[in-house]
């Protein structure tokens, strides 16, 4: 309906341009034509005599007057379509004559608002037809759900699942997720921004910054002290996640990682049970023991709904406005509460859903499955373990991207077990309901429509109308628009005598007041300049006092330390000079 309403707009301003051209050139001709033949007295009283038809001899005020008049006919009815052109003409003609207008300053005023009206019909005209393109905006549309909120199955609360369907309905919801992430990754991160399906989101990717740092860890435990990778999006505006809210918020995401020392001082072989040979990484303890984890492990493989997790000795964690500790104990787990599930969340779970990406999608997560061809094996470059942690970057704002998205329109609610951890958590509605009508996407089919460049657009639809009616072949607005023009020259003329006498009378009581009482305004001034002069002399007294007393205690201090320092012997010791 929007395009089809400013498309119509827009034919009826390209069809009515024209002759909207040639109806200003009459109309401005005829108003000046009758404006400027009125009598010097004021532009109320129109001339009975025509200048220019008069029998009687003309006078040098009547020969000004012709002289006016006729040039800004002329300009006028020859400019054509060319009103810019014709405006100017009109200015030019104006400047020729300033000589000549004598005490005709009313008819001057009215040749010289004549120009300016050609000039600014012109350029309201070009801003409308600007206007006109700004009426249908973007397809952002705001995303409104009566299942807003963060839905996700029961039993991640209470650690006891009860029904094997919530479980499931958990590990699905975390692949649908993950599943997502990957796709938009895929598609608007790295480079393929053109396929259908990017445009979903208010921004198709997050900004952020690559750079190499030093090792953010202590102890020398990274393998290299500057090879450490940093990336960072800095101070985002919300608006990129698609956050329209009334107050301004930001947001920032960054990560920094580093490979770390494999030498037998971190890495010590351990000989598990039945014999098995198990590997412990000393990076720090965690969760009560003095290594990092130890692979393999056999609680790695007591999550029933997930597969096993292979653990690299690489350290990354998300720097955010406060510093902690990365081997920290989290007390969310995924399914079963398993020292297992426990230890890898404590030492991965700062990676912020990479443990579940890797775990969803096994050798997919990686960027090094593109160098696995059938039946053949590539080598991997050097450094690829970079490109591995800024796909894991990727994911992660891809994540907070479609999150946004999902707490929006209640993704998943219809999940097996599902609640709403808002109010599970103990929120009010009245407290996390606003975020359900902040968030904008983009919604393919629909426009946004500019309410101020319909609203101009319409106005001026209106008056090219109104500006070609006619009745018996005279334009109405010609009829009425001297006496309008006069109306508003009578108007204007009355407000600027009004100020004028007002600001007059106001000055003429001032200066009459400060007449009267000069005398005492003469002696207040004389005591404050008496007054002020006092100070300064006194002050000035007061300083050179105390100057002459510091030099006097100056003098006895070196009187004092010369009397009191030992005398020196300046005559030169043998082989001296």
């Amino acid at each position: 309906m929007a395009v089809l309403l400013t498309s119509s707009l827009g034919v009826i301003i390209t069809l009515v341009a024209a002759r909207l051209w040639l109806l200003l050139n009459v109309l401005l001709g005829v108003c000046v034509e009758r404006l400027l033949e009125q009598g010097s007295n004021g532009p109320e009283e129109v001339l009975l005599v025509d200048v220019r038809l008069s029998s009687n001899p003309l006078t040098p005020e009547q020969m000004q007057r012709a002289q006016l008049v006729e040039g800004a006919v002329t300009l006028i009815k020859s400019g054509g379509d060319r009103n810019l052109e014709t405006g100017w003409k009109l200015l030019k003609h104006l400047y020729t004559l300033r000589n000549s207008l004598g005490s005709h300053r009313k008819e001057a005023a009215l040749f010289l608002g004549t120009a300016v009206l050609c000039l600014s019909y012109f350029v309201s005209v070009t801003i409308g037809g600007v206007f006109s393109a700004y009426i249908v905006l973007d397809s952002h549309g705001l995303c409104k759900s009566t299942n807003c909120g963060h839905w996700f199955p029961a039993d991640v609360w209470s650690g006891d699942p009860t029904d094997g369907n919530v479980a499931v309905a958990q590990v699905a919801i975390h692949n649908a997720k993950e599943e997502g992430a990957a796709s938009h990754v895929a598609r608007c991160y790295r480079g393929a921004g053109s396929v259908d399906g990017c445009d979903n989101l208010l921004s198709k990717s997050i900004a952020y910054n690559v750079s190499m740092s030093k090792c953010p860890l202590p102890g020398n435990v990274c393998a290299h002290e500057d090879l450490a990778l940093s990336l960072d999006t800095g101070w985002q505006d919300a608006r990129v996640l698609g956050i329209s809210s009334p107050q301004k918020l930001i947001f920032r995401r960054r990560t920094t990682c580093a490979p770390l020392v494999t030498n037998e001082t971190y890495v010590k072989p351990f000989g598990g049970p039945n014999g098995r040979l198990t590997i412990r990484y000393y990076y720090g303890p965690a969760i009560g023991q003095n290594y990092t984890f130890e692979t393999p492990m056999n609680d790695l493989n007591t999550r029933p709904y997930m597969g096993t997790y292979i653990v690299k000795p690489r350290v990354c964690w998300r720097v955010g406005d406060a510093h902690h500790d990365n081997i920290a104990l989290q007390n969310t787990t995924h399914t079963l509460n398993s020292p297992g599930a426990r230890l890898l969340y404590s030492v991965l779970g700062s990676f912020g859903r990479i443990v579940e990406g890797i775990g969803v999608r096994q050798a997919r997560a990686l960027q090094a499955q593109t160098f696995v061809i059938p039946n053949t094996n590539l080598a991997v470059q050097n450094g690829e373990w970079k490109s591995e942690v800024e796909s894991f970057f990727q994911m992660s704002l891809a994540m907070l991207q479609n999150g946004v998205v999902d707490i929006a329109n209640g993704a998943f609610h219809d999940s097996p077990g599902a609640v709403n951890l808002f109010e599970r958590a103990g929120y009010t509605r009245s407290q996390w309901a606003p975020m359900c009508d902040m968030v904008l996407v983009q919604a393919p089919g629909f426009k946004s429509v500019s309410l101020v460049a319909l609203v101009f657009v319409l106005i001026m639809a209106a008056f090219i109308t109104i500006a070609s009616i006619e009745i018996r072949g005279e334009l109405i607005i010609v009829r009425y628009i001297a006496l309008f023009l006069i109306f508003i020259w009578t108007f204007l003329w009355w407000i600027v005598k009004s100020v004028a006498s007002f600001v007059w009378n106001r000055l003429k009581s001032s200066f009459n007041f400060l007449c009267e009482k000069r005398r005492d305004i003469a002696k207040a001034l004389l005591a404050g300049l008496k007054a002020i002069a006092k100070f300064v002399l006194s002050s000035l007294i007061k300083l050179i006092g105390f100057a002459y007393e510091l030099a006097d205690k100056i003098i006895e201090y070196q009187r004092a330390h010369s009397s009191a320092r030992p005398q020196l012997n300046h005559e030169p010791s043998d082989g001296v000079t």
